[in-house]
């Protein structure tokens, strides 16, 4: 009656993860993202080049250390901005994913339900769903800082 249970191995690739950002359903926010994120990247060189200046400054010290802690002030706001975005941005997408499997599996026929073991149904929902939620944070920030 029931299917054979069978460890799945499936890869995970890039089609997978911009599947997943489609379900945030906001464009504008994940370009923000991407724009906090350069720039960022942009303040913490400019800062670090000025702290390197530190040795050739003529004595200019106060300007030095002023121009640097502006530069870090943006950089550490940047930071949080960004972090705080990914995560509204994983939390939203991993809402409307959860909205759109349960809404899939109401309309499931009921053979489906017959064929297929309840621990599997349940599975899908808690552990994966988890997994999502704790991981795609992570392999987002990741993925996004690693090449800029």
């Amino acid at each position: 009656m029931f299917s054979k249970e069978s460890e799945d191995k499936t890869e995970v690739g890039w089609r997978t993860y911009f599947t997943f950002l489609k379900y945030t359903k906001n464009w504008f926010l994940i370009c923000l993202v991407l724009v906090f994120f350069a720039a960022s990247e942009v303040c913490f060189t400019l800062f670090t080049n000025k702290i390197g200046s530190y040795d050739t400054a003529a004595d200019d010290y106060g300007n030095l250390f002023l121009v640097s802690g502006i530069f870090l002030g943006v950089f550490l706001i940047l930071i949080v901005f960004k972090y705080f975005l990914v995560a509204y941005i994983v939390n939203r997408g991993n809402r409307n994913l959860h909205h759109e499997m349960v809404e899939k599996l109401s309309r499931a026929p009921v053979s489906y339900f017959d064929k297929t073991p309840v621990g599997r149904i349940v599975n899908r929902f808690s552990n994966d769903m988890g997994i999502m939620d704790l991981t795609m944070f992570y392999f987002l920030i990741d993925s996004i800082d690693g090449p800029i």
